[in-house]
């Protein structure tokens, strides 16, 4: 952060997640030459999720943040069947052009833009860095939340943030941004070590 998104334009191959939300978390120098880029943050995000044993199809979700990471996010969200996703961030224009990304490739899913709100959705994740190395602010400014909400916050550093304060003293279930790295390091590695038999064996292990 921030330069997922940046990083594509200096790229020989992009992987398919990474071509879908314009961004790369993972980069390796392929055989013979040249650098692919991946991204790993949608996968590991919904996996952390899942893993906690809620899975996400047909629930009605709110994504903070419409950069590199969120927009991963959010099309692995829509890839996995959310029934209506709302998109948060200040910079508006960021979250429309997410918005209109989403509904070329997912002409079913329920999209809105806006300010956040909580009482009508069952997941909530931040993929902004609000909170990253400071522990006193949170992405919402909610000092409650329906306890029937499940909060995933993307941020690792610190470990517990103010959202997941929050969170846990509203009595929700919690999912810290940890649990999202390891779910993605295994597929991330073998992206890695594929990428020595070249591109077209580091993209084949996204698919699988």
């Amino acid at each position: 952060m921030p330069h997922k998104p940046r990083v594509l334009r200096h790229l020989d191959h992009v992987g398919p997640a990474a071509q879908l939300c314009g961004a790369a978390s993972v980069l390796a120098r392929a055989r013979p030459g040249g650098w692919i880029g991946e991204m790993y943050d949608g996968i590991g995000c919904v996996g952390a999720i899942e893993r906690r044993g809620v899975r996400v199809a047909g629930l009605a979700v709110q994504l903070i943040g419409a950069g590199g990471a969120g927009a991963a996010i959010a099309f692995e969200l829509a890839r996995r069947g959310v029934r209506a996703l709302r998109l948060v961030d200040p910079h508006m224009a960021k979250a429309d052009a997410l918005a209109s990304s989403l509904a070329a490739s997912f002409p079913q899913l329920a999209l809105s833009v806006g300010a956040s709100q909580l009482d009508d959705i069952a997941l909530l994740i931040n993929a902004s860095p609000v909170g990253m190395l400071d522990d006193a602010t949170a992405p919402i400014t909610d000092r409650r939340i329906p306890p029937q909400v499940v909060v995933m916050d993307a941020v690792m550093d610190p470990d517990r943030t103010k959202l997941i304060t929050i969170a846990e003293d509203s009595g929700c279930v919690t999912i810290r941004g940890r649990e999202m790295l390891d779910s993605q390091i295994v597929r991330a590695v073998d992206f890695l070590l594929a990428a020595r038999n070249g591109a077209d064996a580091a993209i084949a292990t996204w698919r699988q």
